[in-house]
């Protein structure tokens, strides 16, 4: 089963059998049933979370080992987070349970010895922005923030919803809020909190942000990627843009300060097609590649013919094999991920994808490059 929208507190919960990749952590993730909730659940509807009548779920045999490989510390941080998020109801409950044995089973706690901490600091936090309720804001906010630590595939843009809200131009913040959960979770949570408690963040490449207004357009965005992709947004738009006119590349001033100054890749290629095609080729394929996977890719979001004009789009590459490129695309909707490529032949099933990726023949792909990022 493919995922669907599930829009607000009162989630509709679907199951998949699927493999995935976890490539520095556990290449050996099997089939396993998961619950699939790619939506946000940006407007609350849930009633403020009382005492939960039914405590966790046990921790299966790996997962307890899993805690064992854990520092003294480090396991009790983790069932305090298990005694926090057994007082949280719905969704909030749901997300954090799950993200957190996710987590905690590939790893993450043993190799970001400080996330835990982290999330932790975030479940105490007192402040949120105007509007947000404390009661049940918080626990769906910290829910949100390990279920997409866990499964970063989850992570949107945002689309049309049932309530009337749309999407929004946010293609390259979602994605690189994807990168982060990936690569950066630490600096992920601390960047939530940063924001959700002073509107303000200070990224690892020296620069500030803030204070920021934020407005949750549509179901589909969780409550910590409004906050991020806020932010990443303004940061593109007000400090990377040179007088206002974008250059392609500018991608990478925002990625130094959010990952860090030192943090790959180094160029970017824009035209002519030849040197895309080239580029692209020896950053991805070529003997396996120079540059590290996932990554963001500027494409065509339409037809190339006679130009693309101004449908510049982001998403995340993921994988190349036999023939096909795989991508993570940052629009929640099937139908739109189907649709938005021009003569590109997109699937989003039978072709060997995993949950929530697209994937289009290596020519088609080629076809609608744009810029490529590469070492």
């Amino acid at each position: 089963m493919r995922n669907r929208c599930i829009c607000g507190a009162h989630a509709r919960e679907i199951y998949s059998e699927f493999d995935n990749e976890w490539e520095e952590l556990d290449p050996e993730f099997g089939d396993e049933e998961w619950e699939w909730v790619p939506g946000a659940r940006a407007r609350i509807e849930a009633a403020p979370p009382g005492p939960s009548a039914t405590p966790l779920p046990a921790l299966t045999s790996k997962e307890q080992a899993a805690l064992a490989k854990l520092p003294q510390t480090a396991q009790a941080q983790f069932r305090r987070l298990r005694t926090i998020a057994g007082t949280y109801t719905g969704v909030p409950r749901r997300e954090t349970d799950r993200g957190a044995r996710t987590l905690l089973r590939y790893g993450y706690f043993q190799v970001h010895s400080q996330l835990l901490p982290e999330i932790l600091k975030l479940t105490q936090i007192t402040t949120l922005p105007a509007g947000w309720r404390l009661s049940t804001a918080r626990p769906l906010l910290v829910g949100n923030v390990l279920y997409n630590l866990a499964f970063p595939e989850t992570i949107n843009q945002g689309g049309p919803d049932r309530l009337g809200g749309q999407g929004d131009p946010t293609c390259f913040s979602a994605s690189t809020q994807i990168l982060l959960a990936r690569r950066y979770p630490t600096t992920y949570v601390r960047l939530v909190i940063q924001l959700a408690t002073t509107s303000r963040a200070r990224f690892a490449g020296g620069d500030s942000i803030g204070p920021l207004t934020f407005k949750s357009t549509n179901l589909y965005k969780s409550l910590e990627s409004v906050l991020l992709q806020t932010a990443f947004e303004d940061y593109f738009n007000t400090k990377a843009i040179r007088q206002g006119s974008y250059a392609p590349g500018d991608e990478l001033k925002v990625h130094r300060q959010i990952f860090g100054p030192t943090r790959p890749p180094r160029f970017a290629t824009y035209h002519p097609k030849s040197a895309m095609v080239q580029a692209f080729r020896k950053a991805f394929i070529t003997n396996g590649g120079n540059t590290r996977r996932w990554e963001i890719v500027n494409l065509c979001a339409g037809s190339t013919s006679p130009s693309c004009g101004k449908r510049n789009h982001s998403v995340v590459l993921t994988r190349v094999a036999s023939g096909r490129v795989y991508f993570y695309n940052p629009w929640p909707n099937e139908r739109e991920k189907k649709t938005m490529w021009g003569a590109a032949q997109v699937s989003v099933s039978g072709n060997g994808e995993r949950p929530a990726e697209a994937s289009i023949s290596q020519a088609d792909f080629e076809n609608q490059l744009i810029t490529v990022f590469h070492n």
